[in-house]
């Protein structure tokens, strides 16, 4: 089927609005493939590619954090920000199946720390060894154990690293979607990743979070909301240049720094 087929099909369906909060040619493309009479994206650094040509209402963002540039994409339609606010669903199903879990592994309570150490992206990894020697300290200084997450072979070989690594004091997590994962998250003490889906999850479900940047900015996409703490390696990227090349590696972010990250957060 041809592009143009495609627009046809799903212009059939009447949408008169598109918001493209990705910024790329794919995204843009899926909106102009719905046939929407207005579509809405990002001007500037956010309208990146091809986006600006096939986009046709544009917003230059003010803000700098990411989730409130993206609400700013509604100010076409007359809609005022009236602060954030992350409502998760309860899962009701999901959450027996994990409540079952922690009362059988003696983890109800919320007394324990979920790290995830996995990323897509090889330049966000913080190394396994890391991990283990965090989740140690963790456990010899606060009595808490580590539920180490993952998702796929690759993360659990990462995952079973730190846990044979931390003397102990890490555990495998079952296998967890992502709605499994915002339940334990509302259950947790302190999550603890690096800047990707799951501590945004666990930040919009409620839990407190340590995450770690090396080439996105802590200010950009830091986990929203004050209570969380956002480690930086090295300087700030450039707001024009979001994921420069040059950045420092992640491994430049030391244990002890992640560790007085995580006192702070446990001792409030």
């Amino acid at each position: 089927m041809t592009l143009t087929q495609l627009r046809r099909q799903f212009g059939s369906r009447g949408f008169d609005v598109a918001i493209d909060v990705q910024g790329l040619t794919k995204s843009a493309l899926t909106a102009w493939m719905l046939g929407a009479a207005h579509r809405i994206g990002f001007d500037g650094m956010d309208g990146r590619q091809q986006s600006q040509w096939l986009n046709n209402v544009l917003v230059e963002p003010r803000s700098k954090r990411i989730v409130e540039r993206n609400l700013e994409l509604l100010r076409p339609l007359g809609v005022a920000e009236s602060g954030v606010h992350f409502r998760l669903p309860d899962y009701p199903t999901e959450t027996a199946s994990m409540e079952h879990y922690l009362k059988e592994t003696g983890l109800e309570g919320g007394r324990f720390v979920l790290v995830a150490p996995g990323s897509a992206r090889a330049e966000r990894l913080w190394p396994a060894e890391r991990f283990a020697a965090l989740a140690t300290r963790i456990g010899q200084h606060y009595d808490l154990p580590c539920m180490v997450l993952w998702a796929g072979p690759r993360e659990r070989r990462w995952a079973r690293q730190i846990v044979d690594a931390s003397g102990g004091y890490a555990r495998m997590a079952p296998p967890t979607s992502l709605t499994e994962l915002a339940v334990l998250a509302r259950r947790a003490s302190l999550f603890i990743g690096a800047d990707t889906g799951p501590v945004h999850i666990s930040a919009a479900a409620g839990c407190t979070c340590v995450s770690l940047h090396g080439p996105t900015s802590t200010g950009r996409t830091g986990p929203y909301g004050d209570q969380h703490i956002a480690i930086q390696s090295g300087s700030a990227p450039s707001p024009a240049v979001p994921r420069p090349k040059n950045r420092p590696p992640m491994n430049a972010i030391s244990v002890e720094e992640v560790f007085q990250a995580c006192e702070t957060v446990l001792q409030r």
